[in-house]
């Protein structure tokens, strides 16, 4: 099942177009986006042998993930006396995190080309952080948490666009995440920069006198 997921992924963005550029941009989205929320980085690892595609993990909370061992005798606890699982969970302030984080990836494919491309993968993500929130969310709790998510990925992009688009060309290279890190934190947009964002054809064909300050 993973080997057909990772085919599968790579069919749909190759049939994007730009594959190496959205996938760049969503993994330096998400490692922003941790970043300025504080949260560390797990690993920048290969997604499999040969496609040359590197994926950023994150870690669920500040000091790390939940141990799995500690979350089963959790959930045993739970079942037997109606305590434990809550306390170790994570709190709504991580949850915010998480939910900017995993959020970030496809808002930042989305500024650049207006659409985002196998967004299941980090839903999915999202969802099995929720899961281990101090309590428990419905459906309609997890669309909200996702639309929070992406509404703050948006300003966190806006207001860094020009170090962001420096991390993307990072990730093509190489670098190592305490190099994008550096070069995140040092960038400073040239005098007539100019973002290269996607603007909806609505946005585009209104006037000076359209425009809302």
């Amino acid at each position: 099942a993973p080997q057909l997921e990772r085919l599968n992924m790579q069919r749909l963005l190759a049939a994007q177009g730009d594959a190496e550029d959205r996938w760049a941009r969503k993994q330096a989205g998400r490692f922003v986006a941790a970043y300025v929320c504080g949260l560390p980085i797990e690993s920048v690892e290969a997604v499999d042998v040969g496609s040359g595609l590197t994926e950023t993990l994150i870690f669920s909370r500040q000091t790390g993930n939940i141990d799995v061992e500690q979350l089963r005798q959790a959930l045993q606890q739970q079942q037997q006396t109606g305590e434990g699982f809550l306390q170790l969970g994570l709190s709504k302030s991580e949850i915010d995190r998480q939910s900017i984080v995993q959020m970030c990836g496809l808002v930042a494919e989305y500024r650049k080309y207006g659409k985002a491309s196998v967004g299941f993968r980090f839903f999915r993500e999202l969802d099995d952080q929720l899961d281990l929130s101090q309590e428990y969310m419905s459906r309609q709790a997890k669309q909200v948490q996702a639309r929070f998510g992406i509404t703050v990925a948006y300003q966190i992009l806006d207001r860094h666009a020009y170090a962001f688009e420096q991390v993307v060309a990072a990730f093509k290279a190489g670098k190592t995440p305490a190099e994008a890190v550096a070069i995140f934190e040092s960038a400073v947009a040239p005098e007539g920069w100019v973002d290269d964002k996607f603007t909806p054809p609505s946005l585009e064909a209104a006037g000076p006198e359209d425009s809302v300050e």
